[in-house]
């Protein structure tokens, strides 16, 4: 079967749920992504998304995550779901006061 090739950057919905995915990589080319959909894996740590600015829906349903931050670049987030994660305090979430 022969490979398919397709430019990162034209990318603007992603879902990759439930892949065992453990962290967050691999995104910086997907400049032009809106949604992105990690729900049911293993992460434990937001990163990686410094170059998603124009990211609006992010889902990290079911993962392991501790604590929310580096969600400083994701400046068109508007919706963050976050239910069955291990997140200790809500102090972690100053930052995002300023979402629509």
């Amino acid at each position: 079967e022969e490979a398919r090739t397709f430019d990162l950057e034209t990318v603007t919905k992603l879902s990759c749920r439930t892949k065992g995915i453990s962290r967050i990589s691999n995104l910086s080319r997907c400049i032009n992504l809106t949604e992105l959909d990690l729900s049911g894996n293993f992460i434990e740590r937001i990163e990686g998304l410094d170059t998603l600015a124009k990211l609006r829906k992010l889902v990290l349903i079911d993962n392991r995550i501790k604590e929310v931050d580096n969600l400083q670049q994701c400046r068109s987030l508007e919706h963050l779901l976050l239910q069955g994660n291990c997140i200790s305090a809500v102090d972690s979430l100053q930052h995002l006061v300023q979402l629509p």
